[in-house]
């Protein structure tokens, strides 16, 4: 009696691509994976980086704010104190410039 499948050069082949191709789809999908993943990171990279640079935006606004305040107190006459001085107004300009740029460079990004 004969064997019902005779291997053959034939059927070897055929095997031997079928796995090729198993094992090339399954590296594709790890690649596409990796490619996601990577994708995902670097958007969180990029979020967060806006985040620290809103904050030390903030931080430095927050800084100046204090510093002139303090500095204009200590080194103005008691008598020439005033909250709508030119100076104020013009570090109040200052501040709404440089959250405008914030708000152009994120736009951007």
């Amino acid at each position: 009696m004969a064997p019902l499948i005779a291997p053959s050069a034939r059927v070897a082949d055929i095997l031997r691509t079928h796995l090729a191709d198993t094992t090339a789809r399954g590296f594709l999908a790890k690649s596409e994976q990796s490619v996601e993943n990577l994708k995902r990171l670097q958007a969180q990279i990029v979020q967060s980086e806006k985040l620290v640079s809103l904050g030390q935006l903030a931080a430095g606004a927050a800084h100046q704010s204090t510093t002139r305040s303090q500095r204009s107190s200590v080194f103005r006459p008691a008598g020439r104190r005033s909250h709508g001085s030119g100076e104020s107004s013009r570090h109040r300009l200052k501040i709404r410039d440089q959250a405008r740029r914030t708000k152009i460079w994120w736009a951007i990004s």
